[in-house]
């Protein structure tokens, strides 16, 4: 099976529903194109983030297992989330002047 002849159904709170047809809405987009694209950048930055967080352990001789020990690094999310984005803003930005 394709991913064209999947189909995910969701359920949204009234809250989310508002919010996300706002978003869709704000950008012109059709919701269920929105909600798709949404998803998708969200997992991209998810498996970003990741390969992050491996390249870090590595960098300090350490297992990902080490690294994500609780109580071991104070604001380790913080500073991976901060790393992330310049690295996306860094990445869009490149995009943008390659176009």
């Amino acid at each position: 099976m394709s991913s064209s002849d999947t189909t995910v159904t969701v359920t949204f709170s009234a809250d989310e529903y508002a919010a996300v047809a706002e978003q869709a809405a704000q950008r012109d987009t059709p919701l269920d194109t929105y909600i798709r694209q949404a998803a998708s950048e969200r997992a991209r930055d998810g498996k970003s983030k990741g390969a992050l967080l491996e390249e870090i352990a590595t960098r300090r001789g350490q297992s990902i297992e080490e690294f994500l020990k609780p109580g071991f690094l104070i604001g380790a999310a913080d500073i991976v989330d901060a790393e992330l984005d310049r690295r996306l803003h860094n990445a869009r930005s490149t995009e943008e002047t390659d176009r």
